[in-house]
């Protein structure tokens, strides 16, 4: 059954292919607040490229289980959208690229 003989219209169908993603970051804890907002903004933006409904939750800055790059600290966000599956393997080609970014 297509979208057209169901009575959906075309943008209610490709909303169905859709799925929420929650992505939690790490960012350094050597970075001051007002830089790692910056780096969040720059994060966000990517994800605005391959998805949409982007939601924005600051954890703050506490402390990793294990040093990760000799970095004891970190700042932890979580950001939730939604996109296709095709485009998350695309977004999380371009995060890994990220060198700023401890963890994702």
């Amino acid at each position: 059954m297509d979208a057209a003989s169901s009575g959906l219209s075309k943008h209610n169908a490709f909303i169905e292919f859709m799925q929420q993603y929650e992505l939690l970051l790490v960012l350094p804890g050597t970075l001051d607040e007002r830089e790692a907002e910056q780096k969040i903004t720059e994060v966000v933006t990517v994800v605005k490229d391959h998805g949409s409904d982007v939601v924005t939750n600051t954890l703050g800055k506490n402390r990793l289980a294990y040093p990760v790059k000799q970095i004891r600290y970190g700042y932890f966000y979580t950001i939730v959208f939604s996109a296709k599956t095709t485009d998350v393997t695309k977004l999380q080609a371009k995060l890994t690229l990220r060198r700023d970014l401890l963890r994702f």
